[in-house]
Parts: structure tokens; C-alpha cells; sequence
């Protein structure tokens, strides 16, 4: 059966190149509808995450599916090919940057599997690497006259706590999972997950739900942080992260319905607030669960 396309390398570079570019593109042209302060600068963008994770699983070589899928995010958006174009170099030299960063002095996809390494990426990708994508892009912005001078600041730090919220969050939910992919959870266990997930959920939806509505902004997303610190005691860093991402989904989907403890009158400053939370949370938790254990 060796006439099978997936199974010539070629074939199957292809494909992989092609299935990394369609993630990219879903996953931008989804935070994309998050942008508010310019068009295509979102304060929730996880391909930033998953740029970094895909080209530490399968190869920096694979750098230009990032690339035409950053591209094909801006170009069917708004802008010029020339500016289309120069973002998605910002874009892909983050990745390219973070995933250097990353396997150089954090043991690259077991990265986020001890406290020092998981603290280091929080730094070194999380921090640093988003800086290249937001100074590309919003220069760009502004020399196409997309954007004014007097905007650089706002889009600016939209568009890198938007990267690095994303990478916190979405890289390691994927290189732990990869990287672990066995459940070999015992009855106890998943029953303590369903109830941890449980309480999670409930929890989510009282804060950033209908019910707490008042028009008082009381900090109950506080409240999250112990569920996650059960999370990290009982289970893993893998658990940790996924309960991480399942949680920033909810949160952002209530924030920018004007629900819970982050909503305000700028719906752009209400995702950052909600970003800036989650991921000092993804953080913290992540770091506890890989001491624990």
C-alpha cells in the first residue's frame, strides 16, 4: 500500500503544512471577532499559542504555513497585501522566536513540566516573544495609515497581551498533552474531575453569568483560584491547563456579553482586564501542579 499519499514524505509534508495553515487561519479569523480597537488587533488571540507549540512538535522548518496562514487571517480581513504581508512576518518571527527561546533554555516541548522551566517560558515566550509581532504590526498599522500615531499605545498592548495571553494559556495545553497523551486516571479520580469539573463550570457560570448581573462589579474571579489550586493538588499540570482553557473560554465569552466581575463601557479593556487575569492564573496554577507533582 505504499501508492498511499500519507505515506510519502512529500505528500505527507504537504498535508501537515496545509493543516497547520487552516488551524491558523480558524483560530485567527475566530479571535478576530474580538477585535475592537483596530480591526486586526485582537486581545484574544491563540494561534499566538499554537504557532509556538506546532513549530516546536513538528519542526521550525514549518514556518511558512504559519506564515501564508497569518497572511490569509489579515488579507481576508482588512489592509493591503504589503501590510498583510509584513504582519504575518511579525507573526511567524514570533514563533519562530518563542519556539527558539523555549527549546533553548527550557527544554523546548517539556517546557511547561517543572516549576523553573515553566516560569522561564512564562518570561521568555509568554513576555518577550509577543513584543516582536505587536512592534511589527502596529508600526505597519500606522505607516499604511491604518492607524494613527496617537493610537500605537492602545493597539499596541492589545495586540501583545492578546499574543501572550495565548501562548500562556494555549501552548501548554497542547505540548502536555502530546507529550502525555495517556489517561490513566483511576474510578476515584474521575470521579474527583467530574466534580472538579462540576464546580467549575457552576462556578463560571454564576460569575459570569446572569445570575451576579447587579451592575456591581464585586472580584469574584477570585473565587476561581482555589478550584484551579484543587486542580494542581489532585491532578497534573496536563488537567491544570485544560481546566485553564476551558476556563478562559468561559470567561471571555461572558465578558463580551457584559457579564461578570471584568465588563465595562470599553469592551476592549474589559478583555484585557479578563486576559491579564487568566493568565497570571495559568501561571500560578501551572507551576503548583508541576511542584506537586
Amino acid at each position: 500500500m505504499s501508492f498511499l499519499p500519507f505515506q510519502h514524505p512529500a505528500a505527507a509534508n504537504v498535508i501537515r503544512l496545509a493543516l497547520i495553515t487552516g488551524a491558523y487561519f480558524l483560530a485567527g479569523k475566530i479571535g478576530l471577532g474580538f477585535a475592537s480597537v483596530n480591526v486586526v488587533a485582537s486581545p484574544v488571540w491563540a494561534p499566538a499559542g499554537m504557532a509556538i507549540a506546532l513549530l516546536l512538535l513538528f519542526g521550525t522548518s514549518n514556518w511558512p504555513a504559519i506564515l501564508v496562514g497569518a497572511f490569509l487571517v489579515n488579507e481576508t480581513t482588512a489592509g493591503s497585501v504589503i501590510t498583510s504581508a509584513s504582519i504575518a512576518v511579525g507573526n511567524t518571527l514570533e514563533g519562530l522566536w518563542g519556539a527558539w527561546l523555549l527549546q533553548r533554555f527550557a527544554h523546548g516541548v517539556h517546557a511547561f513540566e517543572s516549576p523553573p522551566d515553566i516560569l522561564k517560558s512564562a518570561v521568555l515566550a509568554g513576555f518577550l516573544s509577543p513584543i516582536v509581532s505587536a512592534t511589527i504590526a502596529v508600526t505597519t498599522l500606522i505607516l499604511g495609515q491604518y492607524a494613527s500615531l496617537e493610537e500605537f499605545a492602545v493597539i499596541w498592548l492589545t495586540w501583545w497581551m492578546g499574543d501572550a495571553t495565548g501562548i500562556l494559556i494555549v501552548t501548554p495545553a497542547i505540548l502536555l498533552w502530546t507529550q502525555h497523551p495517556r489517561i490513566e486516571w483511576s474510578r476515584r479520580q474521575r470521579l474527583e474531575l467530574g466534580l472538579l469539573l462540576l464546580v467549575l463550570l457552576v462556578t463560571c457560570a454564576v460569575i459570569f453569568g446572569p445570575l451576579m448581573n447587579t451592575g456591581h462589579k464585586y472580584p469574584l474571579q477570585f473565587l476561581l483560584v482555589p478550584i484551579m489550586i484543587w486542580a494542581a493538588f489532585h491532578f497534573g499540570p496536563r488537567e491544570t491547563a485544560t481546566l485553564t482553557v476551558l476556563l478562559a473560554g468561559w470567561a471571555t465569552y461572558g465578558t463580551i456579553n457584559g457579564l461578570g466581575p471584568f465588563a465595562g463601557d470599553s469592551r476592549n479593556e474589559a478583555l484585557l482586564l479578563g486576559q491579564a487575569f487568566l493568565a497570571v492564573n495559568s501561571v500560578m496554577t501551572l507551576a503548583l501542579a508541576a511542584a506537586i507533582q
